[in-house]
């Protein structure tokens, strides 16, 4: 008996070995990020957070890596809320803590030779947290009128994506755009209510910010994108392109992509750096922002750094903190002259600031697309184009890949949907930035800090400007909708109709 055990835990600890040691490396990797963090907060916020994340953390990329088909691991990820989430308060951070963790993995569903739409991991654990929300003990009770903006982007994406196509087509996209878009929307609208939720997924954001940049990290040192491999060992079709600048790889961690993960580190380190609230003391706090900032550096974005500085001004200006303004800038001046007299000496800066030949070249492909896709435009300006003949029309612009890269997502809607579609989409986030100014005064009776509507409005205002550099897809585009589902629900908590449920709340959110 003791030499059968002997040998089957041998069997076990070579399968564990040559099948998932990428997931023993992503579980090692995570555990480091969250030791760090978890030490750096107080001791109120590591209860409020528990095991939770630490076990969600170690659980996916072991649950990744091991099922025998993708079907058992999307299965899986519709249990990971329901069965994490103990209390109706953790269903939204948790959902957003997981949701950056893994690749989408989508597959296609089939009905005969009929094609239905996309399924993934993120989708399925949408899927699950919409279960657990329906047994919740309290749900957000969002007006209409807050919703409107949300469902109009929606509708402008079905009609953009879907336009002179075929009717199954226009269903397909339909439903992709109500599981990418409209469900985490619906999951933060209805699962926040009060200040404290949003500053659980603000904290929830920076704890996977942080496991973010320890992989991102590891990926630059051992040039290995260590997601990549999920979609071989499923029998997935996609090409994943693995892009390198300066001689280093352009990490995308679970993202695949370096500009998407850019953007999302953006965002949670935005929130990580609004969550002092959090953190034990300043240095504490000064450690976890130097961790998630050395992160960034990795994607060699400069889109994201460009927008988080912009996003610390924005919200500095919402508190009304303008010496701290000032002072920032003249940090990132004085640290920008800095950076530009090493460039010559140091590749790697030279890249991240754009002064190399490789990013020239990148420079030079938006400045070609922005014209031709200018020319194009001003021949439909209203209304644009369908799709296929946008993609027609700028063939010159296909790139090595045999892609037309849409690195201006004001500009794809221009072409696709003309002055219209682009007035719809500056519209929605205006509406929700308003709704933030507007109930300043409210909100900040609730959080005296400003932390939670500054976040907001901040978060709300990065992408106007990043999306400038990069394609409006992926968990950039269901962050946006994250952001306006929050902004929704904020909105609520002052409206008097709210106001009025709120007493019969009170008993519930004490145990919340």
């Amino acid at each position: 008996m003791p030499a059968l055990m002997l040998i089957a835990g041998g069997m076990l600890a070579l399968w564990a070995y040559f099948v998932i040691k990428p997931a023993l490396f992503v579980v090692i990797l995570s555990g480091i990020a969250l030791s760090i963090f978890y030490a750096c907060l107080r001791r109120e916020w590591r209860t409020q957070l528990g095991w939770a994340p630490a076990l969600v953390a170690v659980a996916l990329p072991l649950l990744a890596w091991s099922p025998p088909n993708v079907w058992l691991l999307y299965a899986a990820m519709a249990l990971v809320v329901p069965v994490a989430a103990r209390r109706d308060a953790q269903i939204a951070p948790l959902y957003l803590f997981a949701l950056l963790l893994l690749p989408g993995l989508d597959t296609v569903i089939v009905i005969g030779t009929l094609k239905l739409f996309d399924c993934g991991v993120h989708d399925m654990l949408g899927i699950g947290a919409l279960a657990r929300l329906a047994l919740a003990a309290r749900r957000t009770p969002v007006a209409v009128r807050f919703d409107l903006p949300a469902a109009a982007l929606i509708t402008l994406l079905v009609f953009a994506i879907a336009r002179d196509t075929s009717m199954t087509n226009a269903l397909r996209v339909t439903i992709t755009m109500l599981l990418d878009c409209a469900m985490p929307y619906y999951i933060l609208s209805r699962a926040v209510s009060r200040p404290e939720d949003v500053k659980r997924c603000m904290v929830h954001l920076a704890a996977a910010a942080a496991i973010l940049a320890v992989i991102l990290l590891y990926e630059v040192r051992t040039s290995w994108p260590v997601y990549n491999g999920l979609y071989n060992a499923y029998g997935l079709n996609l090409i994943l392109l693995v892009k390198q600048r300066g001689g280093y790889l352009r990490s995308g961690g679970p993202f695949l992509e370096s500009t998407s993960v850019a953007m999302v580190m953006a965002w949670c380190i935005l929130a990580a750096w609004l969550a002092r609230f959090a953190f034990r003391t300043r240095l504490s706090h000064r450690v976890v922002l130097g961790l998630l900032l050395v992160g960034l550096t990795a994607p060699q974005s400069r889109g994201a750094w460009i927008g988080l500085l912009l996003g610390t001004i924005v919200a500095d200006l919402y508190r009304g903190r303008i010496a701290a303004i000032a002072g920032r800038l003249v940090g990132v001046a004085t640290l920008g002259v800095v950076m530009v007299a090493l460039a010559p000496a140091v590749p790697y800066l030279a890249n991240m600031l754009g002064k190399s030949t490789e990013t020239a070249s990148t420079v030079d492909y938006r400045a070609r697309l922005l014209t031709r896709g200018m020319e194009e435009y001003w021949k439909s300006p209203l209304i644009g184009y369908s799709q296929p003949e946008v993609l027609s029309r700028l063939a010159d612009m296909r790139q090595g890949e045999g892609i037309i890269d849409f690195v201006n997502t004001y500009l794809f809607f221009a072409l696709v949907s003309g002055a219209i579609g682009v007035a719809c989409f500056i519209a929605a986030f205006v509406f929700y930035i308003r709704g933030m100014l507007r109930f300043r005064g409210a909100l900040g009776r609730a959080d005296r800090s400003l932390a939670v509507p500054a976040f907001l409005v901040a978060g709300l205002v990065m992408p106007m400007e990043m999306l400038v550099f990069t394609s409006f897809g992926g968990r950039c585009e269901v962050m946006v909708f994250v952001l306006f589902g929050l902004a929704a629900a904020q909105m609520a908590f002052v409206q008097p109709p709210y106001r009025r449920r709120r007493a019969s709340y009170s008993a519930i959110a004490q145990t919340a």
